[in-house]
């Protein structure tokens, strides 16, 4: 981030050791009230330094959140247009997530009861009702033959003809190996008529094929699937 500020809040009016004494609850866990005042620390931070960035003309953001386990490093959310996206969307800034790595890409509108997930690609919210079908870009195979099934669906296109798959092992990595013969009117002159082909590994965890969001639970866990469909 090319400018940065520190912004710098108080709790109470009694100082820091009385406030100190009241943070921890006598199993040594935040008191509720201690909790309250984070959550509104860090939902105020998070604004300012969405005013402060966007009045300093900087390119990037990256906030810091410790609502949910109080231990969480920065994410990066990415320019401030797709930051300020976001909080006009509703999204709370408080409750962006990384699932797999630093960059958030999923978040909570409390005001549609929806999860998004989103990468540079797309965008899209899930609430209870939602349904994911095959296809879709949340949609995450249920077993070995629905991968196969699902990666022959992704690479079957127009200029790829008679596409075939099966299983097969690489670099003592097993997946599925999806194979096809270019057709003659691709602008590639050198691949007309040529074999061409594609490895995908078998994930470490299979998803749910198509299914239903029956609670927000669930559409959290769509939104996620949806965030890795289209990173």
């Amino acid at each position: 981030m090319k400018n940065s500020t520190k912004i710098k809040l108080y709790y109470g009016k009694k100082g820091k050791e009385n406030n100190m004494k009241r943070k921890f609850n006598k199993k040594g866990e935040y008191t509720i009230r201690w909790r309250f005042r984070i959550i509104r620390q860090e939902i105020s931070e998070a604004i300012l330094r969405c005013r402060f960035t966007l009045k300093n003309n900087a390119e990037e953001i990256s906030i810091t959140t410790r609502i949910k386990d109080f231990n969480k490093p920065d994410m990066y959310i990415g320019t401030i247009e797709h930051a300020l996206f976001l909080l006009k969307k509703g999204i709370r800034l408080n409750s962006l997530e990384s699932p797999e790595g630093t960059t958030a890409c999923i978040g909570y509108c409390p005001k549609e009861q929806k999860w998004y997930g989103w990468s540079h690609r797309a965008i899209y919210g899930f609430g209870v009702g939602s349904k994911v079908k095959k296809g879709d870009c949340a949609y995450m195979p249920a077993d070995k033959r629905d991968f196969l099934d699902d990666c022959i669906r992704f690479w079957s296109e127009d200029s790829h003809n008679d596409v075939i798959g099966h299983e097969c092992e690489n670099d003592g990595i097993m997946g599925v190996k999806v194979e096809w013969i270019y057709s003659n009117d691709i602008p590639n002159e050198t691949a007309r008529g040529k074999v061409g082909g594609a490895f995908s590994s078998y994930p470490e965890q299979f998803g749910k094929g198509a299914w239903e969001a029956e609670t927000i639970r669930d559409a959290k866990h769509m939104a996620i699937d949806f965030a890795k469909g289209v990173s």
